[in-house]
């Protein structure tokens, strides 16, 4: 009788914690299923070895995840680890144009930070560019205006059918061929008038069309408006090639000519018009050293002396 009423009771024991064992085990799976769907991420498991990377505009391929040699994450085989740098390499052809996309519900999609007592430390996005390959890199070099990019940034959405990527960007060019004492380049925003193409709004430094190296340029491409676009704010609107180069000052719409207030205005070159025909436009002055010369009408000059005193 006393035996099985220990046997009774070692069964009871046994099952309670069987049942403690069970319930413990069961509480830490819904906590970290509670925990999966706060995060909403994805887990990568690294014994899985492969992470998936787009292959074609509907088709995913697998690309080996693993660890390099010097302790960084790596997506693809990477042939040249680099020490100097850490983090996540991402290396492979499958993806074709997009190695990384980060799709979000919400505004911000990536967050840079810097935690540094230095001035100078700051996030920062480099952006590289090579011919040759990445173990057998060989120098950028410049084969034509706007055609050698090394980065840039498009900006873009959705039209209905696809996404446009371009309506307006930031593009860098090369502007000579590189070595270790040539690195020329250029900055150049793009933009879309509604129904437009995109066209080049302004360039900051390098090279022109025609291959005029001016240093520290700044070429625009359209007018320049103050405010807005409306006639009561100023612009300054080029006149089409001509010679001598002229610049006109009008209101913002382009509809009339403004005017242009100064302490001083210095005409530096002497003009003397080859009679009171010729040549001229309203309102234009010139002078030499016996005259000065106003054109009141198209191409009607008047003229009146000029002595010392």
């Amino acid at each position: 009788m006393h035996k099985a009423s220990l046997l009774v009771l070692l069964c009871v024991v046994s099952k309670f914690t069987d049942a403690q064992t069970v319930m413990a085990g069961q509480e830490e799976r819904n906590h970290e299923a509670v925990t999966a769907a706060q995060c909403s991420c994805l887990r990568i498991n690294p014994t899985n070895g492969v992470i998936p990377v787009r292959s074609s505009a509907t088709a995913f391929s697998n690309s080996p995840l693993s660890v390099d040699a010097n302790g960084n994450l790596e997506i693809g085989a990477n042939p040249a680890p680099d020490s100097a740098n850490g983090g996540l390499t991402t290396v492979g052809t499958l993806a074709r144009s997009n190695i990384l996309e980060t799709h979000n519900n919400y505004a911000v999609g990536v967050d840079l930070y810097t935690h540094s007592d230095e001035e100078f430390r700051a996030p920062y996005i480099n952006l590289y560019k090579s011919r040759g390959t990445q173990t057998a890199p060989t120098p950028v070099m410049f084969t034509g205006y706007e055609l050698d990019s090394f980065g840039g940034i498009n900006f873009g959405g959705w039209d209905g059918s696809k996404y446009f990527a371009g309506s307006a960007a930031i593009y860098t060019q090369t502007d000579e061929n590189w070595d270790d004492s040539h690195h020329g380049g250029h900055i150049s925003i793009y933009g879309t008038n509604p129904g437009g193409n995109t066209q080049q709004i302004a360039q900051f430094g390098g090279v022109d069309p025609n291959n005029n190296p001016i240093v520290g340029n700044i070429i625009f491409y359209r007018p320049l408006t103050w405010g807005n676009n409306s006639n009561s704010r100023p612009g300054l609107f080029p006149a089409g090639a001509s010679s001598p180069p002229v610049l006109q000052v009008r209101a913002a719409d382009d509809s009339t000519d403004a005017n242009l207030t100064a302490g001083a205005f210095i005409e530096t070159v002497a003009h003397t018009p080859l009679s009171s025909s010729d040549t001229g436009t309203t309102g234009q002055i010139a002078w030499d050293s016996n005259y000065l010369y106003v054109c009141i009408a198209p191409n009607t000059w008047k003229r009146a002396a000029i002595a010392s005193w």
